[in-house]
């Protein structure tokens, strides 16, 4: 496996106990996916590996690192306005090109688009935003009917997913980003 002799230590030293745990058994659930989907399952170990790498990084940090590096995240103002998390994916990505040398564009689109999703993902895009949302510590409803549909059709299992993510957002009178819904339309046509 490409790196995880430097990625690991890394991820451990960076993050908490529970996100590390969180990146341990959603790489576990990528890796099933992947071979179960005919994926390359190494490429789908290091994206899940790498997926929350810039999760320790404070809002600041994601901000100051976007401006510094000229990383693209869609609606950059209204993320940093009202839900700078979303930041990680895509400063992760870049992290992970920069730290690691991570080149695979399949790897690197996993990695950014983990949380919001978008139109027209690769399938090892849709195989880690199935396993961060599905991992063995997520307990939200409807987490298995999402992981059993994954199993056997990764666009059924998006489309659950999408909802998931979408009704949360919904729940908790937040801001949905324009890619979250993007992806939902992209899913039903």
């Amino acid at each position: 496996m490409r790196h995880t002799d430097k990625i690991l230590p890394y991820l451990k030293k960076k993050l908490g106990s529970a996100r590390f745990k969180h990146t341990l058994g959603t790489t576990k659930t990528a890796e099933a996916l992947a071979l179960a989907h005919g994926e390359n399952a190494e490429n789908a170990v290091l994206a899940a590996l790498l997926h929350d790498m810039a999760r320790w990084m404070s809002a600041r940090q994601m901000i100051a690192y976007v401006k510094k590096y000229k990383v693209r995240v869609p609606d950059l103002e209204n993320v940093v306005k009202y839900n700078p998390s979303l930041l990680h994916g895509f400063v992760g990505a870049d992290m992970a090109r920069r730290i690691f040398k991570v080149k695979d564009r399949s790897v690197l689109e996993a990695i950014a688009l983990h949380t919001l999703g978008g139109p027209n993902m690769c399938r090892l895009a849709k195989i880690l935003y199935l396993a961060d949302i599905t991992s063995p510590d997520r307990r939200h409803s409807g987490v298995k009917t999402i992981k059993r549909l994954a199993e056997k059709d990764l666009d059924k299992a998006m489309t659950a997913a999408s909802a998931s993510k979408i009704a949360f957002v919904l729940r908790k009178n937040a801001w949905l980003h324009p890619d979250a819904a993007r992806t939902w339309n992209s899913l039903i046509k």
